[in-house]
């Protein structure tokens, strides 16, 4: 074996190695991009078994026996083959990217797929584009040129779009497209001049790993920016649904005051405002709160609902730390029920609501407990217990944007006749 054999088997190794690494990588990886995954799957056992043909045809040629012949014709036919078809994997992908009228582009590619096969048939039996002759010899056939005919059709159609057509797509996305275009064709220049050594394996398996990694880099930033716009319109969602909510309940108590007296009525519009101030303001907050703010809504809350149930309302703050931030109206909903459907449904409909925080190393605590009616927690979730009053609008949008906004939790537990508690745990990454 000569020089340039064993300069292909450590191409081959390392390609080889680059290649199933890769494999891997795009198998136990996020999944991103999925037809991406699949095309550089299909692409980089393309190469592996390109990079297979073309060691085999040079161990083979010259060598005797009609199973040296079959496999001679076998590493030709799928070096030749081979070569075109990780061009059409990667030209359907583009293709697939860009505004829907180009997408027809595909049907070409498809076509020219089918020529290419075609002649590659037929070449087997006329020897058009490559020979084996009885000594297992190989040779290049007289249309040997015109068998990458169809892959620089092909490669013409992608430039073309590339440059002038593709609008949608990042520059980033662009160049590793071109870049995967441009390489094998350096690569036939390259080994004209140094016959021997396959540069188109080596410079096809730099090519896939550049467009992958440079595509999916431009997908990432794509989809996080499409999870951040979801999101932001998930908790836009949330917040107009507390809008009606907030100003259903806090009017109810206010009717309720003003069959009392006229002064307790006036008082009671005043808490209100300035209750409905600083919820306006939170409703329009896209970001987290100082946990201060969020407890004047609650405190005014309170007092709204102490002004209409009196000494029957009791209220105790035990706060241990407030330097932190929250996501707008996620304590409030929870105060609410505690007043609503813990205290006022209790038999005496009388009882306490206390509020609390506490810290720890690496989150922070807030609890909200009432001695209220309380319910079996229990029940609900083993899904015994259906639609329990704790389950209302503004607790299970507080859930989501505790998760959404600060990836925190809310977790709840009840027993009835003794009360429930609500615990909002929230990580200190962030505050």
């Amino acid at each position: 074996m000569n020089e340039a054999f064993f300069f292909n088997i450590i191409l081959f190794v390392m390609g080889s190695t680059l290649c199933v690494t890769g494999s891997v990588y795009v198998l136990r990886g996020a999944k991103m991009d999925k037809r991406l995954d699949r095309i550089f799957l299909l692409v980089a056992a393309c190469l592996v078994m390109f990079g297979l043909a073309a060691l085999g045809r040079q161990y083979f040629n010259g060598k005797q026996g009609p199973i040296v012949h079959a496999l001679m014709n076998i590493c030709c036919f799928g070096e030749f083959y081979l070569s075109f078809f990780m061009v059409f994997l990667a030209s359907c992908y583009l293709y697939s990217l860009l505004e829907p009228e180009y997408r027809i582009f595909t049907k070409v590619a498809v076509f020219l797929q089918a020529v290419h096969t075609a002649l590659m048939v037929v070449s087997v039996f006329n020897g058009f584009f490559y020979t084996i002759d009885a000594a297992n010899r190989y040779s290049r056939g007289p249309g040997y040129v015109l068998c990458y005919f169809s892959a620089w059709i092909l490669m013409m159609i992608d430039f073309y779009l590339l440059i002038f057509r593709a609008k949608n797509l990042r520059r980033e996305e662009k160049l590793a497209f071109i870049i995967y275009l441009i390489l094998p064709l350096a690569s036939v220049v390259v080994q004209i001049a140094i016959p021997g050594i396959n540069f188109g394996f080596l410079a096809g398996t730099l090519a896939l790993f550049f467009l992958y990694f440079n595509i999916l880099s431009s997908r990432k930033v794509q989809y996080y920016e499409k999870e951040k716009e979801n999101a932001k319109m998930r908790i836009d969602v949330l917040m107009a649904q507390i809008q009606p909510h907030f100003l259903f309940n806090s009017l109810s108590v206010i009717k309720s005051v003003c069959r009392q007296s006229p002064e307790l009525a006036e008082k009671a519009i005043g808490e209100f405002a300035e209750y409905l101030r600083y919820n306006m303001n939170s409703l329009t907050r896209e970001q987290k709160i100082p946990f201060e703010n969020e407890l004047d809504h609650i405190k005014q809350y309170l007092d709204l609902q102490k002004l209409r149930f009196g000494d029957d309302l009791k209220v105790q703050y035990n706060l241990n730390c407030t330097e932190f931030s929250i996501p707008p109206l996620t304590i409030q909903p929870l105060v609410e029920n505690a007043v609503t459907h813990g205290i006022r449904r209790s038999e005496s409909g009388r009882g306490t609501v206390s509020v609390s925080t506490r810290e720890y190393p690496d989150h922070i605590e807030i609890e909200i407990s009432d001695d209220g009616a309380g319910f079996d927690s229990e029940a609900f979730e083993s899904g015994k217990l259906e639609n329990p009053q704790h389950q209302s609008v503004g607790v299970r949008n507080a859930r989501s944007r505790l998760a959404e906004m600060a990836g925190g939790r809310l977790e709840i537990k009840s027993v009835p006749g003794e009360g429930t508690t609500a615990t909002v745990v929230l990580p200190k990454r962030g505050n």
